[in-house]
């Protein structure tokens, strides 16, 4: 059977891995009920895990297209204002 389960991701800027059992999916991806900047993921949680890569960036941050692809962009409120953060994925690495 699918769950869905949410793993926070890391400081943005440089890439990420996270291991996942059976991932299918993205579900979603913004901030939790504290403010942390999460991935919620459709997964079989009796599969092999598997490792998966990504890589947050701000606006502005350069990035190689020929390395990243675009999945989804998402934002937060801060002193600063409206932050606006965008979440990627190796070429070749399928799922979104």
């Amino acid at each position: 059977m699918a769950r869905i389960y949410k793993y926070p991701m890391p400081e943005a800027g440089k890439p990420f891995d996270l291991k996942i059992n059976g991932f299918c999916e993205l579900a979603h991806v913004g901030l939790d009920q504290n403010g942390v900047p999460c991935i919620w993921a459709i997964v079989m949680p009796e599969k092999p895990e598997e490792t998966w890569t990504y890589l947050v960036l701000t606006t502005g941050e350069e990035f190689d297209t020929t390395e990243w692809c675009f999945i989804r962009s998402f934002q937060q409120g801060s002193s600063l204002g409206l932050l606006t953060w965008h979440l990627f994925r190796p070429v070749g690495q399928w799922k979104q």
